[in-house]
């Protein structure tokens, strides 16, 4: 996955595993190896912090819905749904919601690409790219802020394999020794204050 904004990007790699109905398994990090890992296990979501040795966990919807939900909406694509990502189709718009824009090639492979607008306080627009087997390989997060300030995301899965064997390792959370329990008060606290600024922006 790579975040991009204002000429400046950060590449972050990782694992990404998921099981029907709600397990799932999202561990990515960066050069320095900072990264954060979540966990669904069926019965919570388990969310830790590598930087900062910290942890929470809530509960998990019977249908993992919550963790998409709870995701980037970079990592949100590949579990897409429209109305995760505040969409409204308008089939007499001029400028609709969701549009076809055709085969495209990337990295020498050719996908179908669709766009997806979300008509929000701030733009967004989602490219999902399609391979020949129907899957999601890309997702390309664009942010058009109020200021001018354009913040783009892009995530893309490599060595895909489906219906396999998956370790029950994978979506089980041991707490590190050294780990606290996040304070999800103070971390609520956090989320609205950013997304209120992002609002003035």
């Amino acid at each position: 996955m790579t975040l991009s904004s204002q000429g400046k990007s950060i590449t972050v790699t990782g694992l990404v595993a998921v099981q029907r109905p709600n397990l799932a398994h999202r561990d990515y990090h960066t050069v320095n190896n900072h990264g954060s890992r979540k966990i669904a296990d069926g019965e919570f979501q388990w969310v830790f912090s590598d930087g900062q040795q910290e942890y929470y966990k809530e509960l998990d919807a019977p249908d993992g819905r919550d963790f998409a939900q709870d995701t980037p909406d970079v990592f949100a694509g590949f579990f897409f749904n429209p109305s995760l990502a505040g969409l409204s189709v308008e089939p007499d718009s001029d400028d609709p919601a969701v549009r076809s824009l055709g085969e495209q090639t990337w990295h020498g492979g050719r996908y179908q690409v669709i766009e997806l607008k979300r008509k929000a306080l701030i733009r967004h627009t989602i490219l999902a790219f399609f391979g020949p087997d129907h899957l999601l390989h890309r997702v390309v997060v664009t942010t058009f802020f109020n200021n001018g300030m354009i913040h783009t995301e892009e995530a893309f899965l490599s060595n895909m394999k489906t219906n396999i064997p998956l370790d029950k390792r994978l979506f089980t959370f041991t707490v590190p020794n050294n780990a606290v329990l996040q304070d999800t008060a103070k971390l609520q606290v956090e989320i609205r204050s950013k997304l209120m600024h992002q609002k003035r922006q």
